[in-house]
């Protein structure tokens, strides 16, 4: 009669996202943390793409993560993200 239902956000089967943290931008230049906080401000989407595909190979979990960001059009995950590096980086 009560049957258990998943959250719409979460289907039997799928995997739950895994959203990148900060930490995953450490080593990028703070000039490209800076164009994608404003890029991803702007909804620029054409302009986040572009920094995406300038992402080396080795940061596939990172550019899939974004990508998935800009396709949803949740730019405000983005400029979270970006936002956050950029005050691990901020002297207090």
């Amino acid at each position: 009669m009560y049957e258990s239902q998943a959250p719409p956000s979460f289907r039997p089967g799928e995997e739950r996202e895994v959203a990148p943290s900060s930490a995953a931008l450490t080593d990028l230049a703070p000039a490209w943390i800076g164009a994608m906080h404003q890029a991803a401000l702007a909804a620029d989407d054409k302009k986040v793409r572009a920094l995406i595909g300038a992402l080396e190979a080795d940061r596939r979990t990172l550019a899939d993560a974004l990508e998935r960001w800009t396709h949803d059009f949740r730019f405000d995950r983005i400029v979270a993200l970006t936002e956050a590096a950029r005050q691990d980086w901020t002297p207090d």
